[in-house]
């Protein structure tokens, strides 16, 4: 069961953990027993604060996974990822409010759950292409460096 966020402070500081440290994602991959294409939203936050990780988790679910960083002098890091429709836009709606700098990238997510169709069935071509450019405006919001 979702836990929802009761308190003004929580949502803020879970937008300043998602503006700073947190990923949005369309994750389009094919089901390896049907072969169907599928979309699936994601929020993912990486971070070298256990604490943060467990807090995370705890309270909204999803899973963690640690990383051990090859490369001398660094910490290890943990991954939070959170996917799935309904909790991923539990998470971005209470959030969003407070959300700064990666307001738009929240806005394309509520957009793919909240015009979601035919779950769990072959898709119709207009379908399959909406979904595909939502995640492409998504890889674009997120690219990094000079605009």
């Amino acid at each position: 069961m979702l836990h929802l966020i009761g308190s003004v402070e929580e949502r803020a500081y879970l937008a300043g953990i998602l503006d700073g440290e947190g990923t949005f994602v369309i994750r389009r991959g094919v089901d390896k027993k049907t072969g169907r294409i599928y979309f699936q939203a994601i929020v993912r936050v990486v971070n070298t604060s256990r604490d943060l990780i467990a807090w995370l988790r705890e309270t909204f679910g999803g899973n963690v996974v640690r990383v051990q960083d090859r490369r001398p002098n660094h910490k290890p890091y943990w991954h939070w990822t959170l996917d799935g429709g309904p909790r991923v836009a539990s998470v971005i709606r209470q959030s969003l409010p407070y959300l700064r700098v990666k307001r738009p990238q929240a806005e394309v997510l509520l957009e793919f759950y909240d015009h979601l169709e035919r779950r769990g069935r072959n898709l119709s071509d207009a379908e399959w292409w909406r979904r595909s450019d939502l995640r492409d405006r998504l890889q674009i919001l997120n690219k990094k460096g000079v605009a």
